[in-house]
């Protein structure tokens, strides 16, 4: 079979231009992209193009909006929120109000991602908004779509501040709202496992990676 190198420089590309065409691939919705592409792979065709494609990314967009599935109001949607009943009960309302604050907005969202064997490591991908500032890293399959990624974020007080119950959410006051034989239960554990989840020590220099 005969290889194929690419070395690509974009510049200045409107993403809306290639976000229906990526989908799921794509983490922006719009904004100004800027990469350098350098890969080589077999073939033609998509599928085969992509188990064998062995190259990096790096890009940066500027002034853009990122796609509905990496907004707040989608994280909130997680079943670990989700099955936290007095939670649940507020997510319809917190999800409107903070679909007006616009968290998907950014300045600036750039990457360096090494894909090989259909697999996209990602070595960083950060971005930097006004209502809300992201850091990834991990990996993802572009075929099956399978995600193993940690996902670090910060948001300023006046999005805190629409988020009710769940902007104010910790570990004591999950406790406060079981009855009185189950908070009895908590205190004779340690540290349950659901407890150490919600109360993982962030280091320094993970959270230093986020953007302000």
């Amino acid at each position: 079979k005969k290889i194929t190198d690419a070395g690509i420089i974009l510049k200045n590309i409107n993403v809306r231009y290639i976000s229906n065409e990526l989908k799921e691939l794509s983490i922006a919705a719009s904004g100004r992209l800027n990469a350098v592409i350098d890969a080589q792979f077999f073939g033609f065709d998509y599928e085969n193009m992509i188990k064998t494609l062995d190259g990096y990314l790096k890009f940066n967009i500027n002034d853009g909006e990122l796609n509905q599935f990496a907004k707040l109001e989608r994280f909130l949607q997680a079943g670990n929120i989700l099955s936290q009943s007095f939670l649940k009960l507020s997510l319809n309302s917190v999800v409107s109000a903070l679909s007006k604050q616009n968290t998907g907005y950014f300045k600036l969202l750039e990457g360096n991602v090494r894909v090989k064997n259909s697999w996209a490591e990602i070595n960083y991908l950060k971005s930097q908004g006004t209502n809300m500032s992201l850091y990834l890293t991990g990996k993802f399959n572009l075929l099956s779509q399978y995600c193993d990624i940690k996902v670090l974020g910060k948001i300023p007080s006046s999005v805190v501040k629409v988020m009710g119950n769940i902007g104010n959410f910790s570990t004591n006051k999950l406790v406060d709202k079981m009855n009185e034989e189950a908070q009895q239960m908590i205190k004779t554990i340690t540290a349950s496992p659901f407890e150490k989840k919600l109360s993982v020590a962030i280091p320094n220099d993970e959270i230093n990676n986020i953007p302000s």
